[in-house]
């Protein structure tokens, strides 16, 4: 069984408050392409390590990323998020700009928990 545990930092408060005036955008590839594009880093698969990532940011009015925010419990997971998002073109508007909120999660699964070797990666985004 897995609980996940979102935990709001108080310096990511006033992003979220700032971000949430302009309208959600969605990535113009979807979810599922945006989960694609992300890779598990392989330092942590081979450790075991599983985590959680908190996304919020800004699209100007081209569709590209003005203003990011990742919060992760480990950078391998901050980069691997950070590259998938800067490289997708998001829906936008051309009067306002538009916000992305979401959160990534890293986990790996498999039968065996002892041998990290046979368990896959996976990687799920909540929007």
């Amino acid at each position: 069984m897995k609980i996940y545990i979102t935990i709001v930092v108080l310096g990511v408060l006033p992003s979220i408050l700032m971000a949430q005036r302009y309208p959600q955008s969605t990535p113009i590839i979807g979810w599922d392409s945006l989960e694609h594009l992300m890779v598990y880093p392989e330092i942590c698969r081979r450790g075991g390590i599983e985590g959680a990532a908190f996304v919020i940011g800004v699209v100007d009015s081209i569709g590209r990323i003005d203003t990011l925010e990742i919060h992760a419990n480990m950078k391998s997971f901050e980069k691997s998020v950070h590259d998938a998002i800067i490289q997708t073109k998001w829906q936008f508007s051309r009067t306002q700009k538009s916000y992305i909120h979401f959160n990534v999660h890293f986990f790996l699964s498999g039968e065996n928990h002892l041998n990290v070797e046979a368990k896959s990666a996976k990687i799920s985004v909540d929007y």
